[in-house]
């Protein structure tokens, strides 16, 4: 990035400092009185900047942000940027910062530090870089959501950009988009109380929504690092809302502690890759509604120590591929409820774990797979698919009664080359076909004894090796 400095007489009869940064000169917000020393006030002086200038620079310091008014629809805003506002691109200095650490203005309980909003027509583009949040939760009892996004029905913030931002202790979400094609990279997000990112659309449904994170670190987040959210459908909190739909890439994050780690809620077809999720208070990763007919794909999960729940639940109905998923120490492992699947390399390891692996969707398979370490009360593995197809996989070193459980209404069940060890407490079996309404198919697996209470299930042997 090319930067050079200078500095020319305003028709308001003061000298403007420029930036010129790439081509484009950068208005100096210390050109309008800031004190960057955090001792005073700015939010009058970088309002004033931004209304003024469509490139706007803020240089290394402390800008105290101690204000609020009702200046559109919603919650009140500090600084806020619409379509009648000039800035377009902001760009912060290292270690410049927006720091909060006195709400006595602030109007009443729930506030943006910063909100962009279209109120007359649609904003086409919009970008922050360097954006540095924090504030101070010992001195300030409001909620305030660091940056918010915020389309209106008809008015589209067609594109938001932000780069390398640090949104740190807000006291709500830290950043909220409904824009219509958001571009994150590097956002490092501590200590807030809600959401680290959260993004949904509300107000124009029918208008495909997209959204692309590459690179954040969550640490000590409150809710989820990210809620990919949505709306319901006619009041069901269960079912999303296929008007709010959106499509998501996101890679390289890493979610430290935090509540629930990452969540779907919506409408959305969603690559996910390359994720950390490590101690939630909660769960790991979380389909909440159900989404018929879309897709999420992950490839490359880590998930360790979620201590009192499932590492993964997955509650909605859509299509999931996931391979290369890892999860450690947990609690418990994987619920599948409803999500049609499709598992490619998956370890599930831990001490003591319950409900290691339960399958409970209409269909899937599974190719590739290790289950260590379960202590369900009845089996490592629960099977309750209609279908389920399993490959190329081990479960060992358990202490539950079974290494796999196929239970009741289940049609048509494969096991091709799955061995199961003799460690279980119940010496008759380590597999339990229970009320199997349809076919077992063994090929080349290592399952010792089959306790089979279904007379009318039929088990097709072939040449499966046994102990």
């Amino acid at each position: 990035m090319s930067i050079s400095l200078f500095s020319c007489a305003s028709s308001k009869k003061h000298v403007q400092e420029y930036v010129s940064i790439d081509g484009h000169d950068f208005v100096d917000v210390t050109s309008y009185g800031v004190d960057k020393s955090g001792r005073n006030d700015c939010t009058d002086a970088l309002q004033r900047a931004f209304n003024e200038n469509t490139y706007v620079y803020i240089p290394k310091g402390n800008y105290a942000i101690r204000k609020t008014t009702q200046r559109a629809e919603h919650n009140p805003n500090a600084l806020y940027i619409t379509d009648r506002s000039k800035v377009r691109h902001i760009i912060f200095e290292d270690d410049a910062w927006l720091t909060v650490d006195d709400d006595r203005n602030f109007v009443g309980t729930k506030n943006n530090i910063i909100k962009l909003m279209p109120v007359s027509r649609s904003i086409d583009s919009f970008r922050i870089d360097g954006l540095n949040i924090r504030m101070d939760k010992q001195r300030v009892k409001t909620e305030n959501t660091g940056f918010f996004a915020c389309e209106k029905a008809g008015r589209e913030i067609k594109r938001l950009i932000i780069n390398d931002a640090q949104i740190i202790n807000c006291t709500n979400l830290g950043l909220l988009t409904y824009a219509k094609s958001n571009y994150f990279k590097n956002i490092y997000t501590e200590g807030n109380l809600n959401h680290a990112i959260g993004a949904r659309n509300p107000y124009n449904h029918g208008v495909l929504h997209h959204l692309e994170i590459d690179g954040h670190n969550s640490i000590d987040d409150g809710e989820y690092s990210i809620d990919f959210s949505g709306s319901s459908t006619n009041g069901d909190w269960t079912i999303a809302n296929p008007g709010d739909r959106w499509t998501g890439k996101v890679s390289n994050v890493k979610s430290v502690r935090s509540k629930r780690g990452i969540k779907t809620a919506g409408y959305w077809d969603l690559e996910m890759y390359n994720i950390q999720v490590i101690e939630p208070k909660v769960y790991g990763f979380f389909i909440n509604k159900s989404a018929p007919g879309t897709t999420i794909k992950i490839d490359s999960m880590l998930i360790r120590g979620a201590r009192n729940e499932f590492a993964m639940s997955l509650s909605g109905v859509c299509n999931l591929e996931m391979q290369n998923i890892f999860i450690e120490d947990c609690k418990s492992g994987i619920n599948m409820k409803q999500p049609i699947y499709k598992i490619k390399n998956l370890s599930i390891k831990g001490d003591n774990m319950e409900m290691p692996l339960r399958l409970m969707s209409e269909s899937g398979s599974m190719d590739g797979f290790i289950v260590e370490g379960g202590d369900d009360e009845v089996a490592s593995i629960w099977i309750k698919s209609k279908s389920c197809t399993l490959e190329n996989g081990v479960v060992k070193r358990y202490s539950s009664p079974y290494g796999i459980l196929v239970h009741e209404g289940v049609k048509d069940m494969v096991m091709k080359n799955v061995v199961v060890e003799d460690e279980g407490r119940n010496k008759l079996a380590k597999v339990m076909s229970m009320q199997l309404d349809g076919n077992l198919v063994l090929e080349k697996s290592k399952l010792g004894k089959i306790f089979n209470r279904n007379s009318g299930a039929r088990i097709i042997d072939k040449q499966a090796e046994k102990k």
